[in-house]
């Protein structure tokens, strides 16, 4: 679409949205529960109701966001808990900028760091990939300690900035 987005739009358009989604790791419930809880449709439709998305525009079914999810109904508010009674208040996400790892930055789900980690100076333990994890984790040897960072990187979604 040409469109050309940054680090910071994400930045921009996330901090205001409550983490509603009481899933594991960070929460209680697995995603089978939240399928029967109502699934994404119930999010998306929160969401346009709060005015976090836009509801009117047209999406590949030829409807629109808000028509698609009209009938959402929310099952288990345990699961898909209301936006006024989060799980997490906002930031959901966090982009992480001015350090050596993430040359560009990075984005981090801030419901997968422990809170006194989402400020942090100090070592880290980088993981060149999932086997390098596995190699080395358990080495008697590893420079780290509870105070580090442990960085997993080539593992997730990717992208291009």
């Amino acid at each position: 679409m040409g469109i050309k987005l940054t680090l910071e739009d994400f930045d921009t358009v996330g901090k205001d949205v409550p983490t509603i989604v009481n899933l594991m790791p960070a929460g209680e419930y697995l995603m089978e529960e939240f399928y029967y809880a109502g699934g994404l449709p119930v999010v998306i439709r929160a969401l346009i109701d709060k005015g976090h998305l836009h509801g009117d525009l047209m999406t590949v079914s030829g409807q629109s966001h808000r028509t698609n999810v009209a009938e959402a109904e929310n099952f288990d508010e345990k699961v898909i808990m209301p936006l006024e009674a989060p799980l997490a208040k906002p930031p959901h996400i966090c982009v992480l900028t001015n350090g050596n790892l993430a040359q560009y930055g990075a984005v981090i789900k801030v419901s997968a760091a422990s809170k006194h980690l989402l400020k942090h100076t100090g070592r880290a333990c980088v993981f060149k990939d999932i086997d390098d994890y596995k190699a080395r984790i358990d080495d008697e040897e590893l420079d780290c300690d509870e105070n580090s960072v442990l960085v997993l990187q080539n593992c997730g979604l990717r992208g291009k900035c």
